[in-house]
């Protein structure tokens, strides 16, 4: 791919990406502001949460469909890869548990997360952990490395910079 292609695609990623982090949390956020709750009180919350955690692999998705169809098949195979063992399952189901009440035993605090949102978030950590994974170190670090494979450093280092935005 020519390097205007790649920086095209690298801007709109970033565009698509961030559009749908700010406006997925930012909804989140006006919302817990204004009605004073908190943020795992509603579990349409959590959906706006994991929406915005997975952007980087919606973004990447979108915009390997649109620059590069072969390697959309690639990145769709990739973001579904479940846990194979049953065991990574029950690990998985104990750690969220344990975290999640955590705060409640240590602090004497009040549970007010129902339980229709540890059910949700099972799945979540276990599921989509590493989805954000294929939009930054899949798609853009991979793009940036095609334009600049001299300075990897710094390449990493800039994405890490804006990953943290």
């Amino acid at each position: 791919m020519e390097k205007n292609i790649i920086k095209s695609a690298t801007k709109r990623y970033l565009i698509i990406c961030f559009s749908i982090t700010y406006l997925s949390w930012g909804s989140i956020a006006l919302y817990s502001r204004i009605k004073n709750v908190n943020f795992n009180e509603h579990t349409w919350m959590l959906v706006l949460y994991f929406i915005g955690v997975i952007s980087p692999a919606i973004s990447a998705v979108f915009i390997e469909k649109i620059y590069e169809k072969k390697k959309y098949k690639e990145v769709i195979k990739g973001i579904f890869r479940l846990p194979v063992h049953k065991r990574d399952w029950i690990i998985g189901f104990v750690v969220v548990c344990a975290l999640q009440l955590l705060p409640y035993f240590v602090w004497d605090g009040e549970i007010l997360s129902s339980f229709a949102n540890l059910i949700f978030l099972v799945p979540m950590f276990l599921i989509i952990g590493g989805m954000e994974e294929i939009g930054w170190r899949g798609f853009w670090l991979e793009r940036e490395l095609q334009i600049n494979n001299k300075n990897r450093i710094w390449v990493v280092l800039k994405i890490g910079m804006v990953w943290q935005l």
